[in-house]
C-alpha cells in the first residue's frame, strides 16, 4: 500500500487508508510516522496545530520520540493527586453503598413482588467476598493497584515509577474498605445491627477524612445519602446518564466497563483485558460508541488476527500503536487465532453483554452476527505415570492446604480450573437416593447449559478428608484462588518442576493445568467406553448423532455417573 503525500494543509501529514498520520524526517534520516487516529481533515488540522511546535524539537533532538508520542496521545505523567482522585471516589462509593444496604429489601420488593431474599445465601456470599479481600491483604495481592493503573491509562495518564508506592498504598486502603463493606453486608443479614452501624460509620468517616485531605478534588456527597436523599440523587444520575448516551465515546464506555467489571478480574486477566481494549481503542479511535458498525468490527478482527506475538523480543517493547503500524509481519511471528479470539471475546462482552444487555445503551451490538475463525490451541495430556506422581505428591500435603484440594478435585472430576477454584460450600451436597456426596458445578452459570451439572465425589477424596476440610467453611472454599486462579497455576508449575515432568509431551504439545482435564477425560473414556456419561460429568454438550431423538434425551441421573468416577483412579 502506498502513502499519499498531502502538500496542502495540514503540514507534516500523510494519509493511509483514509487515516491521517503525522510524518516527518528525523535527524538520523529515518522517518517518524504515527497515526492521528482520525480520517477527518478538520480534526487532523486541529491536532496538528497542537503538535506543530514540538516537531522542530524532535528534529533537533531536544525532545525524545517517546515524549512526542505521548503528546500525540495527550498522555501526561500521573501524579499522586490523580491516584488520590481515584481513592476519594471509591471510598465514597463504598460508604454510600454501606449506608444504603437497608434499601436493598425495598428495591427487591419493587422488582419482585411477592419474592423473598435468601438470607442464608446472602450471608455466605458476603462472608466469601469479605474473606477474599482479606486474603488479598494477607498475601499482598494488589488487584486494586492494577485497576488504578488501568484507570489512569484510560485517562491518558502514565503511571510513573515514583507514584507506584502511592498506588500500592491506595490499593491496600481500598481493599480494606471493600472487606469492611462486605462485612457490613454480612452483619446486616445476620441481624447484628450494632456491628453493621459500626462498620458503616467507619467507612463514612474514612471517606470523609480522605475528602477533607483533598478539598480540591471532585467528590460524591455522602451526607446527602445519609440524610435520605438517595432517591433524588439516583433519579438525577439516571437522567444525566440517559441524556448522555448518544454522546458516549468508546473511551468512556471502556472506562465504565473496566471500573464495573475489573474489580472481579485477577491480576493477569486484568492486564490482558486492558491490553485488548487498548488495541480496540487504537484501531477505532475515540469514536461515539453508537457509530461503531459491524463493518468497523470486521476491520478490527482483520487487524487483531494479524498482530505479532508480544512475547517475542523484537515486539515486546513496542507500543500498541507501533504494533498496529507494522507491515509484512512474518507468518511465524503472528499470534495464534486463539489469542485473537481472546480479543474478540472481551469485545463481545463489552458491546453485547455490557452496553446492550446490561446498560441498554446499544440496541444492537456491532459484534453480533460476525463469524470469526478461531483455531483453539491444543494442549497435551499427562500420562498415567505422571498423573500418579502429581496425585501422590498432592496427597502428602497438609489437609488444610487449599492447593491440595484444588489439585485433587481437578484430578478426580475432570472439571475446569475456574469451576474448582470458585467452588463454594453450598455446592458440596449429598444425594439422598444414593448416599453419595457430589459437587453441583456452575450454579451461577457456565460456558454452556451443559456446564451446570452434578459430579459425584470420588471415595478417594472423602477418605482423604475433603469433607472435613469443607466443614465450617463459608462462601468460597478456596478464597486464596477464587479471584486469582493464576496463583494456583504458578504453584502447580513449581510442583510439576519438582516432579521433573516435562512441559511438552512426546508430540510437542504443551502441558498446563488444563491438561489434567484432558487426562481425566481420556482415562474415563478408556475405562468406561461411555461417551455420554463422560460428556455429562465434564460439562460438554451431548453429541447430536441421535438426530431428532436427542431432543427427547435428558440428563443422566447421578446414580449412573458414580460408575464413571469410581473408575477414575490414579494410584
Amino acid at each position: 500500500m502506498t502513502n499519499k503525500r498531502l502538500y496542502n494543509n495540514p503540514k507534516f501529514t500523510t494519509r493511509r487508508g483514509n487515516i491521517f498520520y503525522v510524518n516527518f524526517r528525523l535527524p538520523s534520516g529515518a522517518f517518524f510516522r504515527q497515526s492521528l487516529g482520525t480520517d477527518s481533515l478538520k480534526l487532523a488540522e486541529v491536532t496538528m496545530s497542537r503538535l506543530m511546535p514540538y516537531i522542530p524539537l524532535v528534529q533537533s533532538g531536544a525532545m525524545s520520540e517517546d515524549a512526542f508520542k505521548n503528546e500525540i496521545a495527550g498522555v501526561r505523567k500521573a501524579s499522586k493527586r490523580d491516584v488520590d482522585k481515584f481513592l476519594v471516589h471509591w471510598l465514597s462509593m463504598n460508604a454510600i453503598e454501606a449506608k444504603t444496604i437497608p434499601e436493598v429489601g425495598k428495591s427487591h420488593k419493587k422488582m419482585f413482588p411477592g419474592g423473598h431474599i435468601d438470607v442464608d445465601k446472602s450471608i455466605d456470599q458476603a462472608a466469601g467476598y469479605a474473606d477474599y479481600n482479606l486474603q488479598q491483604l494477607h498475601t499482598g495481592d494488589q488487584e486494586f493497584a492494577t485497576l488504578i493503573k488501568a484507570s489512569l491509562t484510560l485517562d491518558n495518564l502514565q503511571p510513573a515509577p515514583e507514584i507506584i508506592p502511592d498506588i500500592e498504598e491506595a490499593s491496600s486502603e481500598l481493599t480494606m474498605a471493600k472487606a469492611m463493606l462486605y462485612q457490613a453486608y454480612e452483619a446486616f443479614y445476620r441481624g447484628d445491627l450494632l456491628k453493621y452501624r459500626q462498620l458503616t460509620q467507619t467507612l463514612v468517616e474514612q471517606a470523609e477524612a480522605t475528602q477533607r485531605q483533598h478539598p480540591d478534588l471532585p467528590r460524591l456527597p455522602i451526607k446527602a445519602f445519609i440524610l435520605g436523599a438517595e432517591r433524588e440523587m439516583t433519579d438525577h444520575s439516571e437522567t444525566v446518564e440517559s441524556s448522555s448516551d448518544d454522546t458516549l465515546h468508546l473511551k468512556d464506555v471502556i472506562k465504565m466497563y473496566c471500573t464495573e467489571k475489573g474489580a472481579h478480574w485477577g491480576v493477569t486477566l486484568s492486564r490482558d483485558n486492558n491490553r485488548y481494549l487498548e488495541v480496540l481503542l487504537a484501531i477505532l479511535g475515540n469514536v461515539p460508541v453508537k457509530d461503531i458498525s459491524k463493518q468497523d468490527m470486521r476491520r478490527v478482527w482483520s487487524v487483531v488476527k494479524s498482530l505479532p506475538k508480544r512475547t517475542l523480543p523484537k515486539y515486546s517493547k513496542l507500543t500498541t500503536q507501533e504494533l498496529l503500524e507494522l507491515d509484512d509481519i512474518p507468518e511465524e511471528d503472528c499470534a495464534s487465532s486463539a489469542n485473537a479470539g481472546k480479543h474478540w471475546k472481551i469485545y463481545s462482552s463489552l458491546f453485547k453483554i455490557f452496553l446492550k444487555d446490561e446498560k441498554d445503551i446499544l440496541e444492537t451490538a456491532p459484534t453480533e452476527g460476525i463469524k470469526i475463525d478461531v483455531s483453539e490451541k491444543r494442549y497435551g495430556n499427562y500420562a498415567r505415570p505422571e498423573m500418579k506422581k502429581i496425585v501422590g505428591q498432592a496427597l502428602k500435603l497438609e489437609n488444610d492446604s487449599p492447593f491440595k484440594w484444588v489439585l485433587l478435585l481437578l484430578a478426580y472430576t475432570g472439571a475446569r480450573r475456574s469451576e474448582i477454584t470458585r467452588l463454594k460450600d453450598e455446592q458440596v451436597r449429598k444425594d439422598e437416593a444414593t448416599g453419595r456426596h457430589y459437587l453441583m458445578i456452575a450454579v451461577d452459570g457456565g460456558k454452556t447449559d451443559a456446564a451446570q451439572r452434578q459430579v459425584p465425589l470420588s471415595e478417594r477424596l472423602i477418605e482423604c478428608g475433603f469433607l472435613e476440610y469443607v466443614r465450617g467453611k463459608k462462601g468460597f472454599l478456596f478464597s486464596r484462588f477464587a479471584g486469582n486462579p493464576e496463583a494456583f497455576t504458578l504453584q502447580f508449575k513449581e510442583l510439576r518442576d519438582e516432579l521433573s515432568i516435562p512441559v511438552l509431551d512426546d508430540y510437542g504439545d504443551r502441558r498446563v493445568v488444563h491438561s489434567i482435564r484432558h487426562s481425566c477425560i481420556s482415562e474415563m473414556i478408556s475405562k468406561t467406553s461411555n461417551h455420554v456419561l463422560v460428556q455429562q460429568i465434564v460439562g460438554h454438550e451431548h453429541s447430536q448423532s441421535l438426530g431428532i431423538t436427542a431432543r427427547y434425551t435428558h440428563r443422566v441421573p447421578l446414580s449412573d455417573l458414580i460408575y464413571v468416577i469410581d473408575n477414575l483412579e490414579w494410584l
